[in-house]
């Protein structure tokens, strides 16, 4: 069964739809899927029929976002997320389910959906609604599967007249059947442990009693164990927050205060070794794929009010240990050579700007401005038929005027650069036989500004503008801009090979 973040981002469980055929057991007895739950697994397969034709899709940013469609009975769906479920814009899709075969209920499809992308976790929980084409019976069941049907399991829901809906941390398959005909002996035991919580929680909590029991006896004990490895963390925070929804469907938030508070002192502590280990990580390994994961704990610790006790006071300290991993460096360097009829002249500057990623509670940081030196690497100038001396060049200041990071499915999508990139000032003497002539000018920089880059002048700041960055899928490097050719501007033919790197640099 597949599960993956996005992102960075948390779990629950879904549901799929039900009618139809035998329920089809996965292959082969299985262990128990951990040492506090001795019940042998029986998952359950089904088979899916999806209505392609009316598949939508859509967009959830940090402020939320809304997808809705229609299928062909006339069963109308809407997936509703509300604002910090994501920490960078997430591209979702929604196709209605016809038909699932296999399902142990019984009563009849009332519907469902395919959400995609297929196990995209979020940080607060999606509101999937299904308002019913016909009346249904008065007992529903609520149900999800993963892919395209494997490990079928039952979910709480919640009716009210001809609408249902379903709490969502986590995409597959989530849908709603009657269950007047509910086959006990065909209800799945999924392997999964989230999966198995909420199917437990579907199926018999209905004492106070229980519900602290699962607490104490499961949610409590995976917290504790999860104490800096992410997935298990991300693991961990999704049966809790199962559990937690739970409880406040029952409208028990009351009745277990205390526990609710233990949990999310937990949840604050599971977080904090996580990011203590990320960050170990990607300094000693200089990884970036932790980056992501940082900035989406940080993010959530900021806009979580249930977080904020635990971090009272310690929030700074905990920002500047994830400082060091979240080091990125703007490297830029460029050599612009001219050569007309008896005169050629070359120079290389380079600079290179510091840039730390921040996380704000709408999510990732994404606008970055400083200055830098431009150093002078190297300056030449020859005459055909004069003696050079002296040539010598001067840098200036880099000016970053804003550098904007644009975030797309939990992963870098796009580089736009405002800048101007300083000005040179250079010098030499030039003797034609006894009359030794002074040479002052800014070469690189009047090369650069004027005549190369022209066409990228923004006249709103009077900088410059760099687009179409080549987004490079490893390495250090994340990002780059090249120019490499050769421009006639007059007698004059001026030849530039100049690079904009987005590299990435952790503290040791």
């Amino acid at each position: 069964m597949k599960r993956f973040a996005l992102a960075p981002l948390l779990t629950l469980i879904l549901a799929l739809a039900a009618c139809g055929t035998a329920p089809t057991p996965a292959p082969g007895p299985q262990n128990p899927p951990d040492s506090d739950d001795p019940r042998p697994a029986k998952p359950v397969n089904v088979s899916l029929q999806l209505d392609e034709a009316r598949k939508v899709s859509g967009e959830i940013t940090p402020a939320g976002g809304t997808l809705e469609l229609t299928a062909a009975d006339g069963t109308r769906y809407t997936l509703t997320a509300p604002a910090g479920a994501v920490m960078s814009p997430l591209s979702v899709s929604m196709t209605p389910i016809t038909r699932v075969d296999g399902s142990p209920l019984k009563g009849g499809l009332v519907g469902a959906v395919h959400l995609e992308p297929e196990g995209a976790e979020f940080y607060e929980p999606l509101t999937l609604t299904v308002h019913a084409a016909k009346p249904f019976g008065a007992k529903l069941m609520g149900f999800n599967s993963h892919e395209k049907g494997e490990e079928f399991y039952l979910q709480p829901h919640a009716a009210s007249g001809q609408a249902v809906t379903l709490q969502l941390l986590h995409f597959s398959n989530p849908g709603v059947a009657e269950a007047a005909e509910l086959d006990e002996d065909l209800i799945p035991m999924p392997s999964d442990p989230r999966d198995r919580f909420e199917n437990d929680l579907a199926l018999d909590l209905t004492q106070e009693s229980q519900i602290a029991g699962k607490f104490y006896g499961h949610v409590k004990k995976r917290l504790e164990a999860a104490r800096g490895e992410t997935s298990e963390v991300r693991a961990a925070i999704g049966v809790f927050l199962t559990w937690r929804n739970e409880v406040a469907r029952r409208g028990l938030d009351e009745s277990f205060k205390k526990q609710i508070y233990e949990g999310w002192t937990l949840v604050a502590q599971a977080i904090e070794a996580a990011v203590d280990k990320a960050v170990t990580a990607c300094v000693v390994n200089n990884d970036p794929r932790f980056v992501q994961e940082i900035l989406e704990w940080i993010a959530w610790v900021k806009r979580n009010p249930r977080l904020k006790p635990y971090f009272e006071g310690k929030l700074e300290a905990f920002e500047a240990k994830a400082r060091k991993c979240l080091r990125f460096e703007l490297r830029f360097e460029s050599t612009i050579t001219e050569r007309v009829t008896g005169l050629e002249e070359s120079a290389t500057v380079r600079s290179t700007l510091p840039l730390f990623l921040t996380a704000t509670e709408q999510g990732f940081g994404s606008e970055y401005s400083g200055t830098g030196t431009l150093e002078s690497v190297s300056y030449t100038a020859r005459w055909a038929a004069c003696a050079v001396s002296g040539a010598t060049q001067t840098g200036g200041t880099f000016d970053l005027r804003k550098l904007t990071l644009s975030w797309k499915d939990g992963k870098l999508g796009g580089v736009t650069l405002e800048y101007y990139p300083g000005t040179t000032h250079n010098s030499y003497t030039v003797i034609c036989g006894d009359q030794p002539i002074p040479v002052n000018g800014s070469f690189w920089s009047a090369a650069y500004a004027t005549i190369l880059h022209f066409d990228e002048f923004n006249p709103g700041n009077g900088g410059l503008l760099a687009t179409g960055w080549e987004l490079l899928p490893s390495g250090e490097v994340m990002a780059r801009k090249t120019y490499t050719r050769d421009v006639e501007f007059g007698p004059a033919v001026f030849s530039e090979t100049t690079t904009l790197e987005l590299v990435y640099a952790p503290q040791p």
